[in-house]
């Protein structure tokens, strides 16, 4: 997800949402990598972050970690299956997706 955010970051992309309405768990890799994310994309003029539609379960870990205020949290209706992309599972770069995880767990304290 950070490979594929940060690619259209450098096609010129200003807003990122993350769609967490089907998300079930969150694991602090993940929450890392969304505050990474956030801090990337709010670095640059008219840039928005947001996560949207949380379910239940990622609002109480958000809540829990006190991060529901950090997060723009939009509720929005699924979107249409057009407009959805599905990732990769596997990363294509292991070296790089090593540094990630690194980076990950190193933004919260930052």
């Amino acid at each position: 997800m950070r490979q594929f955010a940060e690619q259209c970051l450098a096609d010129g992309m200003t807003v990122l949402s993350v769609d967490l309405r089907r998300c079930t768990h969150m694991d602090s890799t993940f929450l890392g990598t969304l505050l990474f994310l956030k801090r990337l994309v709010e670095r640059r003029e008219e840039g928005r972050f947001a996560l949207i539609s949380p379910s239940s379960r990622c609002r109480q870990l958000l809540q829990q970690v006190a991060l529901e205020k950090v997060f723009a949290i939009i509720n929005r209706e699924e979107p249409a299956t057009s407009v959805r992309r599905e990732l990769p599972s596997e990363p294509e770069d292991k070296v790089a997706f090593k540094c990630n995880i690194v980076q990950a767990h190193q933004e919260p304290a930052s």
